[in-house]
C-alpha cells in the first residue's frame, strides 16, 4: 500500500489517501509516472513525485506516522522523473549517489557594516569629488573591502548576520568534472545568461 498526498486546497489542509500501487498505476497520467510508481514500490521506497490524472502527487510506501506528513512537507525532497533519468544515466540506485549539478549563482551579503574614514578635503562640498576620485584608486578599493570585511566579521553575532543569499541562479551542467571544487568564484567580466536561459 502507498500513502498518496495531493496538493492542499487551503492552508493547513492535508489530502492523503491509502491506495494499492496497482490501482494507482491506473491513475497515472503518463508512462514516466507508471515507471516511478513501480520504482517507488520496488526500489526507492522513498517519497516520489508523480503525475496522476487528478494532478501532481507525492507517494511513499505506507508507514506509521504518515498521517502527520503532507504534500508540501515532502515535495522538496521527493524523487522526480528528472532524478530517475539521471539515476539511470549514472547507473546509481538512489539520488544521494548522483553527482551534484553545477549552478551559477548571483549573490550578495546582508547586513554589511558602514565604515568611517579620515579624508582631507578643502570643505564639505569638496568631499564627494575626492571620494569619487578615491573609488578609482585600486589600492583604496582593496583597503576599503578589507576594512568592511574585518568589521563585518567582528560584528557578526548570530547565524542571521551576514547571510549570503541567492539573488539569481541557473544550472550550468548536471555533470561537472569529478575533481572540480565545491564552489569557486566566477571570473570578473563573465556575463550572466539571458533571462530565458536561467533556471531557478
Amino acid at each position: 500500500m502507498l500513502s498518496v498526498y495531493s496538493q492542499a486546497r487551503r492552508p493547513g489542509e492535508v489530502r492523503r489517501e491509502e491506495i494499492d500501487h496497482l490501482e494507482l498505476m491506473n491513475q497515472a497520467a503518463e508512462n514516466d509516472s507508471l515507471t516511478l510508481i513501480l520504482s517507488c514500490v520496488r526500489n526507492f521506497k522513498k517519497p516520489t513525485l508523480v503525475g496522476l490524472k487528478s494532478g501532481a502527487a507525492v507517494i511513499k510506501p505506507l508507514e506509521p506516522g504518515d498521517e502527520g506528513l503532507s504534500f508540501e512537507a515532502l515535495y522538496d525532497t521527493a524523487i522526480t522523473a528528472g532524478d530517475f533519468k539521471r539515476m539511470a544515466k549514472y547507473k546509481v540506485s538512489s539520488p544521494e549517489e548522483l553527482p551534484l549539478p553545477l549552478w551559477r549563482v548571483r549573490c550578495g551579503i546582508t547586513n554589511l557594516p558602514v565604515i568611517s574614514l579620515y579624508l582631507k578635503a578643502e570643505n564639505r562640498a569638496d568631499i564627494p569629488r575626492r571620494l569619487h576620485k578615491l573609488v578609482r584608486d585600486q589600492n583604496f578599493l582593496v583597503e576599503l573591502v578589507d576594512s568592511i570585511i574585518k568589521l563585518w566579521l567582528k560584528e557578526m553575532t548570530g547565524p542571521e548576520d551576514g547571510v549570503v543569499f541567492e539573488e539569481q541562479a541557473y544550472r550550468v551542467t548536471d555533470n561537472p568534472p569529478p575533481d572540480s571544487p565545491e564552489w569557486s568564484f566566477v571570473e570578473t567580466g563573465s556575463q550572466d545568461p539571458a533571462e530565458d536561459e536561467q533556471d531557478r
